[in-house]
Protein backbone atom coordinates (compact mmCIF):
# COMPACT_ATOMS: atom_id res chain seq x y z
CA UNK A 1 0.00 0.00 0.00
CA UNK A 2 1.45 3.39 -0.52
CA UNK A 3 1.78 6.25 1.89
CA UNK A 4 -1.22 8.02 -0.22
CA UNK A 5 -3.65 5.53 0.16
CA UNK A 6 -2.67 4.26 3.68
CA UNK A 7 -3.29 8.04 4.63
CA UNK A 8 -6.75 7.89 3.05
CA UNK A 9 -7.35 5.17 4.91
CA UNK A 10 -6.37 6.21 7.94
CA UNK A 11 -8.42 9.83 7.09
CA UNK A 12 -11.79 7.43 6.86
CA UNK A 13 -11.02 5.35 9.88
CA UNK A 14 -10.50 9.19 11.72
CA UNK A 15 -14.03 10.36 10.27
CA UNK A 16 -15.70 6.88 11.17
CA UNK A 17 -14.65 6.78 15.17
CA UNK A 18 -15.46 10.91 15.33
CA UNK A 19 -18.81 10.15 14.06
CA UNK A 20 -19.50 6.82 16.04
CA UNK A 21 -18.43 8.46 19.21
CA UNK A 22 -20.52 11.82 18.50
CA UNK A 23 -23.11 9.98 18.06
CA UNK A 24 -22.86 7.74 21.33
CA UNK A 25 -22.69 10.86 23.12
CA UNK A 26 -25.38 12.34 21.87
CA UNK A 27 -27.50 9.70 22.24
CA UNK A 28 -26.20 9.31 25.74
CA UNK A 29 -24.90 5.96 24.90
CA UNK A 30 -21.55 5.29 27.28
CA UNK A 31 -20.49 1.65 26.02
CA UNK A 32 -20.23 2.55 22.30
CA UNK A 33 -16.76 5.30 22.40
CA UNK A 34 -14.15 3.03 23.90
CA UNK A 35 -15.00 -0.02 21.55
CA UNK A 36 -14.60 1.92 18.43
CA UNK A 37 -11.50 4.01 19.00
CA UNK A 38 -9.80 0.88 19.97
CA UNK A 39 -11.32 -0.62 16.99
CA UNK A 40 -10.15 2.43 15.48
CA UNK A 41 -6.45 2.28 16.17
CA UNK A 42 -5.96 -1.55 15.64
CA UNK A 43 -7.25 -1.03 12.07
CA UNK A 44 -4.79 1.76 11.39
CA UNK A 45 -2.28 -0.48 13.04
CA UNK A 46 -3.15 -3.26 11.00
CA UNK A 47 -2.75 -0.48 7.44
CA UNK A 48 0.33 0.48 8.91
CA UNK A 49 2.05 -2.80 8.47
CA UNK A 50 0.72 -3.29 4.99
CA UNK A 51 2.90 -0.72 3.69
CA UNK A 52 5.91 -0.60 1.62
CA UNK A 53 7.33 3.04 2.25
CA UNK A 54 8.88 4.09 5.41
CA UNK A 55 7.00 6.43 7.35
CA UNK A 56 9.44 7.86 10.16
CA UNK A 57 13.15 8.33 9.98
CA UNK A 58 15.63 9.67 12.35
CA UNK A 59 14.64 13.12 11.54
CA UNK A 60 10.61 12.65 12.44
CA UNK A 61 11.70 11.03 15.71
CA UNK A 62 13.84 14.03 16.22
CA UNK A 63 11.49 16.80 14.94
CA UNK A 64 8.45 15.41 17.67
CA UNK A 65 10.72 14.87 20.46
CA UNK A 66 11.43 18.85 19.90
CA UNK A 67 8.10 19.56 19.27
CA UNK A 68 6.77 17.29 22.61
CA UNK A 69 9.59 18.69 24.49
CA UNK A 70 8.32 22.51 23.79
CA UNK A 71 4.76 21.77 24.47
CA UNK A 72 5.35 19.71 27.74
CA UNK A 73 7.21 23.00 29.14
CA UNK A 74 4.71 25.63 27.61
CA UNK A 75 1.79 23.79 29.20
CA UNK A 76 3.64 23.02 32.23
CA UNK A 77 4.67 26.77 32.73
CA UNK A 78 1.47 28.32 31.65
CA UNK A 79 -0.64 25.46 34.16
CA UNK A 80 1.30 26.20 36.93
CA UNK A 81 0.80 30.03 36.54
CA UNK A 82 -2.76 29.33 36.10
CA UNK A 83 -2.84 27.57 39.72
CA UNK A 84 -1.30 30.10 41.46
CA UNK A 85 -3.50 32.67 39.78
CA UNK A 86 -6.95 30.70 40.87
CA UNK A 87 -5.12 30.10 44.20
CA UNK A 88 -4.22 33.71 44.54
CA UNK A 89 -7.79 34.72 43.75
CA UNK A 90 -9.10 32.15 46.06
CA UNK A 91 -8.29 34.33 48.57
CA UNK A 92 -9.79 37.40 47.92
CA UNK A 93 -13.21 37.30 45.89
CA UNK A 94 -13.25 33.39 44.15
CA UNK A 95 -13.55 30.80 46.73
CA UNK A 96 -14.74 28.47 44.38
CA UNK A 97 -11.72 28.92 42.42
CA UNK A 98 -9.52 26.76 44.83
CA UNK A 99 -10.43 23.04 44.21
CA UNK A 100 -9.91 24.47 40.43
CA UNK A 101 -6.27 25.37 41.69
CA UNK A 102 -5.46 22.82 43.96
CA UNK A 103 -6.47 20.29 40.56
CA UNK A 104 -4.08 21.79 38.52
CA UNK A 105 -1.46 22.32 40.92
CA UNK A 106 -1.68 18.18 42.00
CA UNK A 107 -1.78 18.08 37.76
CA UNK A 108 1.65 19.68 37.15
CA UNK A 109 3.00 18.16 40.41
CA UNK A 110 2.27 14.79 38.86
CA UNK A 111 3.13 15.49 35.36
CA UNK A 112 6.82 16.12 36.59
CA UNK A 113 7.42 13.79 39.15
CA UNK A 114 6.25 11.56 35.86
CA UNK A 115 8.99 13.38 33.62
CA UNK A 116 11.90 12.88 35.85
CA UNK A 117 11.01 9.25 36.33
CA UNK A 118 10.90 8.72 32.60
CA UNK A 119 14.08 11.17 32.51
CA UNK A 120 15.87 8.25 35.08
CA UNK A 121 14.81 5.73 33.10
CA UNK A 122 15.79 6.42 29.64
CA UNK A 123 18.97 8.01 31.08
CA UNK A 124 20.05 4.50 32.37
CA UNK A 125 18.61 2.83 29.54
CA UNK A 126 20.83 4.94 26.96
CA UNK A 127 23.91 4.64 28.71
CA UNK A 128 23.84 7.97 31.26
CA UNK A 129 25.64 8.39 34.68
CA UNK A 130 23.00 8.97 37.09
Amino acid sequence: MSYRKFMLWRTMVFIIVVILVGWSVASNNPLIPIPTVIAGIVIVQLLKRGMREVIVDERVFSVTDKAAMLVFRTFVILAAMAAATMLGLNQERYPELEQAGFTLAYSVCTLLLLYYIAYIYYNRKYGGKE
